[in-house]
């Protein structure tokens, strides 16, 4: 487009492989219409968009699963409702929800806006049932939930310092994975004894991350990790968990729940989130706090405000009852692991 010449090796000395590699080079860089491959449109959008996201390994995955279904050469033009229907069928068929579904639908949606072709692709489980009501939705699995007695055995195993940090920081918190696994130092307002789950510069959605009143025994804990991690003291912008992303954590605590001496059911993420919640509408703290405490709020409504500037009370019930219920599993996780040393 420049007038300058540019030369590049197509790495062969095959002529036909050559000719393939070229025609390659060709067809990525044409613009794309309704003849071109979905997996160049595909790759194309990836390239420019999800890759530099953390959301990259799931939209990857989603094109891997429609080219799976349709066939690696399945062009833009033949795709219509009823090869919609049909990945929602051979979608069905793997056991995969209809919310699934969706969120698959709107990587290929999203790849198809990005270039020229267009096509109506329903987005939510809801559109999906709608446009097609012959199909039905799989039952929705319901959630591991551990008792203070299964996460005591699980804290009392030998496991990576960064898996400890993420599961006492998630009970100190209820905060979702993400949040929990980015937390910092930075992120404490020390005067106050509180703890933003939400880092500076980082813009609130509709996962609102809220700031919450620490725990005494979390207080304890950040204090002794602050001092020293890996021989030095920490920064305030470095992680306490040290995990990149909720695959990492999601594959350590998998290895641990099937572990002979742990033998849990298999834990996802959220177990320690829901059990959290639990402990606090039985130890009826106000549903308000409640809200708070797991970031279901709404953005612009009712926020720190109803409960004073961070003043005393601020959270004082929720923290209180997650004291109280830290300490609890800590004691019986200690005498399990002390049982264990001198059985060893």
């Amino acid at each position: 487009g420049n007038g300058r010449t540019r030369r590049a090796s197509l790495g062969t000395e095959d002529l036909e492989e050559a000719k393939g590699k070229l025609s390659e080079i060709i067809v990525r860089g044409a613009p794309a219409t309704d003849r071109t491959p979905l997996s160049i449109v595909l790759e194309r959008y990836f390239q420019d968009r999800t890759d530099f996201l953390p959301s990259a390994k799931p939209a990857r995955h989603a094109g891997k699963l429609f080219l799976e279904c349709w066939g690696p050469l399945v062009r833009v033009h033949v795709l219509d409702a009823r090869k919609l229907k049909e990945f929602v069928d051979w979608s069905a068929s793997h056991g995969h929800s209809m919310s699934y579904i969706a969120r698959n639908f709107s990587v290929v949606a999203a790849a198809l806006a990005h270039s020229d072709p267009k096509l109506d692709v329903p987005m939510k489980a809801g559109a999906i049932l709608d446009k097609w009501p012959d199909l039905k939705d799989t039952p929705k699995r319901k959630l591991f939930e551990p008792t203070d007695g299964e996460l005591a055995r699980l804290l009392a195993q030998p496991m990576p310092e960064g898996l400890r940090r993420w599961l006492l920081n998630s009970m100190a918190t209820l905060g979702r994975p993400t949040a929990v696994a980015q937390l910092t130092p930075g992120q404490r307002d020390r005067r106050e004894g509180l703890i933003s789950l939400n880092p500076e510069g980082r813009r609130q959605n509709k996962k609102f991350r809220p700031t919450l009143r620490e725990p005494r025994t979390m207080t304890k804990w950040l204090n002794e990790w602050e001092k020293c991690t890996n021989g030095a003291p920490m920064s305030m912008n470095q992680p306490y968990c040290a995990y990149s992303n909720r695959s990492s954590i999601h594959t350590v605590l998998r290895r641990l729940c099937a572990a002979e001496k742990a033998a849990l059911p298999r834990m996802a993420l959220y177990s320690i989130r829901h059990r959290g919640t639990t402990v606090l509408r039985t130890a009826k703290v106000p549903k308000e706090q409640i809200d708070y405490q797991l970031g279901h709020v709404q953005q612009g409504a009712r926020t720190t405000q109803d409960y004073g500037q961070y003043e005393a009370s601020y959270l004082a019930e929720a923290a209180a009852a997650l004291d109280a219920w830290i300490g609890r599993v800590l004691r019986q996780s200690n005498k399990l692991a002390a049982k264990a040393r001198q059985a060893a």
